[in-house]
Parts: structure tokens; C-alpha cells; sequence
């Protein structure tokens, strides 16, 4: 994996996880995003019926 190349330098391996972490934080965030969307879409369709 790329992580374990990585983890040959010094500090790369905490720097690899917290870059893990935030990327997974963005991915909830805009799943988030999405869904409240779909939520306002799906509320503007019912209001228009």
C-alpha cells in the first residue's frame, strides 16, 4: 500500500492517517449535501402536487 511506502520517512505515516481522516470527513460531508438536497427536492415535489 501506499501508506507503508510512505511510512518510511518520518512523520509520514501520522501525516497518511490524518489525510485518511479528512478525506473520509469530506466524503460524509458532501453524502450529507447530497442527501439534504434530495430531501428539499423531494419536499418541493410534494408541495407543487
Amino acid at each position: 500500500m501506499v501508506a507503508e511506502e510512505m511510512a518510511i520517512l518520518p512523520g509520514m505515516e501520522e501525516l497518511a492517517n490524518l489525510l485518511y481522516i479528512v478525506r473520509y470527513q469530506v466524503v460524509c460531508l458532501i453524502g450529507q449535501l447530497r442527501g439534504w438536497k434530495s430531501l428539499e427536492k423531494q419536499r418541493g415535489e410534494g408541495e407543487a402536487k
